[in-house]
């Protein structure tokens, strides 16, 4: 809902009352990344990619 509503789209009906069965399904790290080879991402978030003008 939060991608809808930071690109100025209407939030699908129902969307809100959709659950999922494993909450993680998706979820990615990005810790090695920062431990092996000290990467940071230049917009931690996409509210902070979004108020610098990045999306």
């Amino acid at each position: 809902m939060e991608l809808h509503r930071i690109n100025g789209r209407a939030i699908p009906e129902g969307m809100g009352e959709r659950t999922d069965d494993d909450p993680w399904f998706g979820i990615t790290s990005n810790a090695r990344l920062r431990e092996e080879l000290g990467w940071r991402p230049l917009y931690p978030t996409m509210w902070t990619a979004s108020d610098a003008g990045a999306l």
